[in-house]
């Protein structure tokens, strides 16, 4: 082990450490007190969880202490733009190795499922949602939640075995929306961390079932078409170029023959496609209506 890597792992050592105590900490707080400690807690973890995420791309690792230069709320708004960044693969396995996925799911999954903590009153304010804090005081779940999800989200970039190790995880991310557990449709991102999981994904995205494709349909309709909603049920059309007969044929099913959506819910999601995909050299372009609008997706 060089020098930088020997660093570097008494860095993630030692963040670690710190994660976990954060984590059995929330396990032996009244629910009362969860708001709270989580509000409080928050610009802590995040930084902490920067350092990991700028761990995953860098080269050299003197540079993961300058998490000040990193912008990490934009860096997710613009999630396009990570991807073409230079990805560690030594380190994303090392984290990998270490259980950071885990702990990760730990800190967004406990205050909701072992706590209770509703996911509907992060909704109600993911629209006037702040970086910097806001009047709301469940900002703190959704600036631990953003982190932890790009974390995840970056350890999966152009790592197939990462993606593989995050699949039977999946039950966590899609989850309707008349769950109280739901994240989706909170300013956390999870949707950014479902696509970067199915994107090129063959194994899963063999196993598309007709409840993900319903399930995100009915949050089209639910959520004003919500275009990273769109974007989801794009990647699941496709793998690196090649069309996927069987869910663009699922997907047709419900975004056109108004297939029945979840229950109690039998109107469309909102958005007709005016035809099949046209597929050119592997890429669709998809004409869809919005607002009495013809636009392009």
């Amino acid at each position: 082990v060089d020098k930088h890597s020997a660093r570097a792992l008494a860095i993630v050592v030692d963040i670690l450490a710190q994660l976990r105590h954060y984590v059995f900490g929330l396990l032996q707080l009244d629910p009362s007190e969860i708001v709270g400690a989580v509000s409080n807690a928050a610009a802590h973890i995040t930084n902490q969880i920067e350092v990991l995420i700028a761990l995953c791309f860098q080269r050299d690792t003197d540079l993961i202490l300058q998490t000040d230069e990193y912008h990490l709320k934009r860096a997710n708004r613009h999630g396009n733009a990570l991807s073409k960044k230079f990805t560690n693969h030594i380190y994303q396995k090392m984290l990998r190795d270490m259980g950071v996925a885990e702990l990760a799911l730990e800190m967004v999954v406990i205050p909701f499922v072992e706590k209770g903590v509703k996911t509907s009153s992060l909704r109600s304010v993911s629209k006037t949602f702040q970086r910097d804090g806001g009047k709301d005081s469940f900002n703190g779940f959704n600036i631990i939640g953003e982190a932890a999800y790009l974390l995840l989200r970056v350890m999966m970039m152009n790592s197939p075995s990462t993606k593989t190790h995050m699949d039977r995880y999946l039950c966590w991310f899609a989850l309707p929306l008349s769950s109280p557990f739901c994240q989706l449709g909170t300013a956390m991102q999870t949707v950014n961390t479902m696509i970067e999981l199915f994107s090129s994904n063959a194994q899963l995205l063999a196993q598309v079932d007709e409840g993900i494709i319903a399930l995100f349909t009915d949050f089209l309709h639910q959520n004003d078409r919500f275009p990273r909603y769109l974007l989801f049920l794009s990647v699941l059309s496709e793998c690196d170029g090649v069309p996927i007969a069987r869910n663009q044929g699922m997907i047709l099913d419900y975004l056109i023959f108004k297939k029945q959506l979840s229950e109690g819910n039998d109107s469309t999601a909102g958005v007709l496609i005016k035809a099949k995909p046209v597929t050119e050299a592997g890429r669709h372009d998809i004409c869809v209506y919005e607002d009495g609008g013809l636009t392009e997706e």
